[in-house]
Parts: structure tokens; C-alpha cells; sequence
């Protein structure tokens, strides 16, 4: 904790970016932000008989108490600072268009659509469709980079992106191809970040099938709509830490999409001791495991999720919020809620013929196995007719804006100033208002079953308690819990399913030679880590935690009067 300082109440500011930073114990910054946006006041910590420090120099330093009394002055880097205290004085543009995921349901009409090289809904410009054209091709570089900074208000008129100094690209995550680039523009500003970050869709040459599934189809929604909405309009009145916006644009008709923000300062690698407010090294997808106490990166990740939905509730996230075309996620198309045919079948066959060396001995007895498939058909049958989905989405108090996958690998951790870890969000891919159930289930898909069967209560209520904090209408977190498990049945159930997507029967011998879910071999190959640890510990935490989670449907179908 930091030493006894005097404590002065400093009336907030009406706009978010002029909130007064407070570093005291218990606190951290984003709680005057979250003062700001919410309404209120904050306290700022300064030594004895000192000035309170002003808001610009509380934009990139905190001030705090000394033992001598004299303040001392701690560097934040900017990643960590509230997303409204750091986003650019953005200007106007056109408004994205809804999604629609039947428009290119065939591939050959995707393919026909991304071939034509249009030009983005929002702001007008033509998109580079790899890495290599954005940083090698003489269309794009610096004169597009220019543009589009000052077409998004990111970069002054009178100021140009001067040059490229680096750029490397990388393979992460499934959306598409991503880059970090340096940059050094024509006058430096020291609100303009110069290490940045790209993302795109495959272009059809790279992953034509992934191209087809994420943004012809819509398989997970409104993936790189979602994101670019929630920069452009929703992250100036964040207030927690989430990368700036620099630009970002759609074209509905061919589907092409960018992303640019800035680029999280991530540590050197092999740096394994951190101070507060440094960040920690990435999280890799479904790899929980390298983590000390995981739980407690669950704990922070769900804090901001709530906070971001119970804000965006109350009408706090900006005047915009309300007029965006969001994805109309809901009972038909919510990618967590798709019904499945006989899938707990093959998660008997993934335990007893494919991989039973995973598993504990008890999972596959009869009886545990008997129970398992009768508990799963009886949810199968209420999801083939919907009535579980329907049910998730029935209750406007229980449906609103939300990430829809919040794992840990798309956020970036730390510990802030009172040394609790806490988290920023980076990858906001389909966000949409939905189900908050399904919602947060979607944030436990890549989590270990282990730390989900003791923490999962504690989880949803501490999502709930951030929800209710920012001033939203209070919910009933029983009646939310109660969501949870029917999100989380219905979810494992589609999960299932990918033994037989995958053929993994068929495989049998090979999974012989396969120690565990999280193998090297395994782990090499993205899809396949992905699905194998969502397969693997989806069944792990039934067999850990089933009765909890099944008992879930006969209380719904009691209360809607239902056998």
C-alpha cells in the first residue's frame, strides 16, 4: 500500500477524459474514469501540503505519496490507462450498415464479393488486404496510413506519417492476419502512439473457407463489425484500459475490413518479475495452464466485462450506443446457443474409445457414462425445440451488449497500483448485444475445468456486482446463474459435437500416442489446441461439476410450467 498521504476531493470534470486519476489503496486508475462516466467524484492522493496534480499530467503519471512527504511520480504506461482518458478527439463518418449473414450464405456469391476491392462504409478508403500490401505496396505506406488518420481524426491535418521504421507480421488468433509496425510521423505529438497494431481478414488466396465461415456467413457473428463499433464509438467512454483507436472501417458488400490501434506494450521476452503497473507476457489461446492461480485473471477480465455491459445498460457508453446497427444476436443465431444431433454420443466415444487415458478412472464407468447421456439427451431434446435459447433471451433485463468471447487470451493483464491483477480488453471481435449468459459462458470456453468448477459461482457474481456497480438496473444474480448453467449446458453440448466434425473416432490410434489435451503436439496447431481443449475440458467439468450444471433445466422447465 502506498504511505499516508493527504486526501483532497477534486470535483470531476463532465467529460470522461478530464477524469482525475486516483492511485490509493483499494483503488486504482480507472476508478475515476469510472467516477466520471458513472457519475460522481474521485480523490486524487497527493503529500502533505501539495498542490493536487493536474489532469494533464495525470494523462501519462500519477502522483503519489512519499515517506518524505515529497511526491513522487510513478510512469503508467499508456495501455493501462483508462480508454477515455487516451482516445482521440474523433470525427465524424457515415454509419456502418447492419450485417446480414444471409447475403452471402452460398461461397461462390463471397468469393464473387471479395474479388471487387471496394472501398470502406465509414470512411471511404480503399483497404490493403495483407500485410505486404499495407507496408510494401505504393498505394498504401505512409501517403494511406495519412489518410486514415486524418479521415479518423486520429492525426492532426497539419501532421503526416512521415515513415515506416519496422513491421513485422504474425499469425495469432483465427480472425485473420495481424502486424505490429513502427512508425515516425512528421511532428512528433506526444498523445500519437508510434508502435501500432493491424489486423484484417484472410484475404481468399490466404483462407478462402475462413473468409466464407467468419464474414460471408457470420458463423460468430458480426466479427469485424462488432469491433470497429465498439472502437470507433463506444472505447472513448471506456473506462478501462483498451488499445486507442487509430482507424477502422467495414465494407459490408466485399467484406474487406481493418482494424488499427495501438500496440500493447508487451514485456521482453523471458522477463518473468513484474512491478505494478507493467504488463505481463501475452496469454496464448487455451493455455490457462502456464498460468499461477488462473482464477484470478478470470476474476479481473469478468469485473471489466461487467462494467462494460452494466455502462452500456444505463446509456453511459456514449450518444451513439443507441443508434448503432449491432448484430441482432438472439434464440436462431447466437453461435453459443446452436442445437446439436446426438452429440453426447460422441463425447461418450471421445471418453471411452478415443482418448480414455485423459480422463479420470470414474468417468468411464457405466454408470458415470449412462448418467451422462441421459442428462445431455434431455437437454437435447429442450434445445431441438428451443426452448432453451428462447428462454436465455426472453428477459430484456438479461440481454445487452457484451464481448462474446472474453478469454484470456484477448486481454492483456497487470498488477495496478494496490498490486491486484487486473486486466485490459484487446480483441472485441462480434460484440453484440446478447444473451449476458451466453456471454459469459463464452468467456469461460478456453478456461480449465479445475478452476471453473470452484470459481464459476464466484465468477458470475462478481460480473454481476460490477453490472450493478455502474448503474445499471439491478438484476437477480440467482436468475443469472440460472442462465449460466443452461448457457453453459447448451454450449457443451454444441462442443461435443466436434468429435465427430473432426472425425476423431477415426483416430483413435492416433490419440493413443497422444499424453494429454495440452501435448506439444497438440499444441503446435491452433484449430487443434483450440477444439481439443474446449472438447477436453467441456467433458472434464461435467464430469467434475455435472449435477450442478444439469439441474439447471428442470428448474426452468418447472418455472415455465413444463415437464
Amino acid at each position: 500500500a502506498p504511505p499516508a498521504v493527504a486526501v483532497q476531493q477534486v470535483p470531476l470534470a463532465a467529460a470522461a477524459n478530464e477524469a482525475i486519476a486516483a492511485p490509493l489503496a483499494g483503488s486504482d486508475m480507472e476508478s475515476a474514469a469510472l467516477a466520471t462516466t458513472c457519475g460522481g467524484t474521485a480523490v486524487t492522493a497527493v503529500a502533505a501540503g501539495e498542490t493536487p496534480p493536474t489532469a494533464d499530467l495525470l494523462a501519462d503519471q500519477v502522483v503519489k505519496g512519499a515517506s518524505d512527504g515529497a511526491p513522487r511520480v510513478v510512469t503508467i504506461p499508456r495501455c493501462l490507462l483508462p480508454a477515455c482518458e487516451t482516445a482521440a478527439d474523433l470525427l465524424q463518418c457515415n454509419p456502418l450498415p447492419a450485417f446480414d449473414k444471409t447475403r452471402y450464405a452460398a461461397k461462390k456469391k463471397l468469393i464473387a464479393a471479395a474479388s471487387k476491392r471496394l472501398v470502406g462504409d465509414m470512411y471511404g478508403l480503399p483497404f490493403p488486404q495483407t500485410p505486404e500490401e499495407m507496408f510494401e505496396k505504393a498505394e498504401f505506406g505512409c501517403g494511406w496510413l495519412t489518410k486514415a488518420f486524418h479521415r479518423a481524426g486520429t492525426l492532426q491535418e497539419s501532421n503526416s506519417v512521415k515513415r515506416i521504421v519496422s513491421w513485422r507480421r504474425f499469425e495469432g488468433g483465427g480472425s485473420g492476419p495481424k502486424a505490429e509496425f513502427e512508425l515516425e510521423y512528421e511532428r512528433p505529438d506526444g498523445p500519437l502512439d508510434t508502435r501500432l497494431f493491424v489486423k484484417m481478414p484472410f484475404p481468399l488466396e490466404e483462407n478462402e473457407g475462413q473468409r466464407w465461415l467468419q464474414e460471408g456467413k457470420g458463423t460468430f457473428g458480426d466479427n469485424f463489425g462488432g469491433e470497429v463499433l465498439f472502437y470507433r464509438y463506444l472505447s472513448p467512454h471506456t473506462p478501462f484500459p483498451t488499445p486507442k483507436f487509430y482507424f477502422g472501417d467495414v465494407c459490408r458488400e466485399s467484406t474487406e475490413a481493418i482494424l488499427i490501434n495501438a500496440r500493447v506494450d508487451w514485456p521482453e521476452r523471458g522477463t518473468t518479475e513484474f512491478s505494478n503497473n507493467e504488463v505481463f507476457p501475452p496469454c496464448g489461446k487455451c493455455e490457462d495452464y502456464l498460468l499461477t492461480n488462473p482464477e484470478d485473471y478470470y476474476f479481473a477480465v469478468v469485473r471489466r466485462l461487467g462494467t462494460f455491459s452494466g455502462l452500456a445498460k444505463a446509456g453511459k457508453l456514449g450518444p451513439e450506443n443507441a443508434t448503432l446497427n449491432w448484430f441482432n444476436c438472439g434464440p436462431t443465431n447466437d453461435v453459443n446457443c446452436m442445437p446439436g444431433l446426438q452429440c453426447e454420443l460422441g463425447a461418450k466415444a471421445f471418453i471411452e474409445q478415443v482418448a480414455p487415458h485423459w480422463f479420470p478412472a470414474r468417468a468411464r464407468t457405466s454408470a458415470f457414462l449412462s448418467n451422462f447421456v441421459a442428462k445431455f439427451q434431455d437437454f437435447d431434446q429442450s434445445q431441438d425445440s428451443g426452448r432453451v435459447a428462447q428462454f436465455l433471451y426472453a428477459d430484456p433485463l438479461y440481454v445487452g451488449l457484451h464481448h462474446q468471447n472474453g478469454n484470456s487470451d484477448n486481454c492483456y493483464f497487470y498488477r495496478d497500483s494496490t498490486g491486484k491483477i487486473n486486466a485490459g480488453v484487446l480483441d472485441w471481435g462480434s460484440t453484440a448485444p446478447m444473451s449476458y449468459a451466453s456471454g459469459l459462458m463464452g468467456t469461460t470456453i478456453g478456461a480449465q475445468a479445475e478452476m471453473l468448477a470452484a470459481h464459476d459461482e464466484g465468477m458470475v457474481r462478481a460480473w454481476a456486482d460490477a453490472y450493478n456497480a455502474a448503474g445499471a438496473p439491478r438484476m437477480d444474480v440467482a436468475e443469472l446463474l440460472l442462465r449460466y448453467r443452461l448457457a453453459t449446458c447448451i454450449n457443451a453440448y454444441c462442443i461435443f459435437g466436434t468429435v465427430d466434425r473432426m472425425r476423431l473416432r477415426d483416430a483413435a490410434a492416433m490419440f493413443k500416442t497422444l499424453p494429454a489435451y495440452n501435448c506439444e503436439e497438440i499444441r503446435k496447431d491452433f484449430g487443434t489446441r483450440f477444439n481439443m481443449s474446449m472438447l477436453y475440458n467441456r467433458i472434464l467439468l461435467f464430469i467434475l461439476k455435472g449435477d450442478y450444471y444439469w439441474s439447471a433445466l428442470p428448474e426452468m422447465l418447472k418455472r415455465r410450467g413444463s415437464r
